[in-house]
């Protein structure tokens, strides 16, 4: 079973949309092999027609896909843990989504829209992948190529840990070296 988790807003510029017109194009043969959580707020303060597609598609995907609405931001890493791949299908040219930062603390690969910060976070496949951003149809055909196999979550929790530790000693040699000069600075 391939788990996929959608983390975030839902609005029209986030491609919750795009995501479930993905999981509409899965073969009938390979549902049963994926599964979709969407984690996200503010549905009910949509337009009528967006909230009214979002809502068709769930109520089309429901052998696949599980909405499971708010979350509390505490969480969000442990949630994010019990999928395989964090999917950001946003059509908006985001800087740094938070929602990827996120990822990359509870060590998921990431699959995303290629534009903007998103597609520079990924480059190299290193921490995910990415599919034409609006592109139901990429979308689709990623998502497949990832429960058959053919393309395989890379192994970024533990570079991540590596990445994520050596941040934090520099980040404290860096204040007990400001912490020194202004002693040093004191005493002349």
């Amino acid at each position: 079973m391939t788990r996929i988790g959608f983390f975030g807003q839902i609005n029209p510029y986030k491609g919750l949309d795009v995501l479930l017109e993905a999981v509409s194009q899965i073969p009938k043969p390979l549902r049963p092999s994926l599964s979709v959580g969407i984690h996200g707020a503010n549905l009910d303060i949509q337009g009528g027609d967006f909230r009214a597609r979002i809502v068709a598609l769930l109520d089309a995907n429901a052998d696949v896909v599980a909405n499971k609405g708010r979350y509390a931001n505490t969480d969000v890493v442990a949630l994010m843990r019990q999928y395989d791949w964090i999917v950001v299908p946003s059509i908006w040219w985001e800087n740094s989504p938070v929602v990827i930062q996120e990822a990359l603390v509870a060590g998921r690969p990431i699959l995303c829209s290629a534009i903007g910060g998103m597609a520079e976070k990924v480059a190299g496949d290193e921490a995910g992948i990415t599919f034409q951003p609006g592109s139901a149809f990429d979308l689709a055909r990623t998502l497949v190529d990832i429960v058959e196999g053919r393309i395989v979550a890379p192994d970024m929790a533990a570079a991540y840990a590596v990445e994520a530790e050596a941040a934090r000693v520099t980040q404290y040699v860096s204040v007990f070296a400001t912490t020194l000069d202004a002693r040093r600075a004191l005493a002349e």
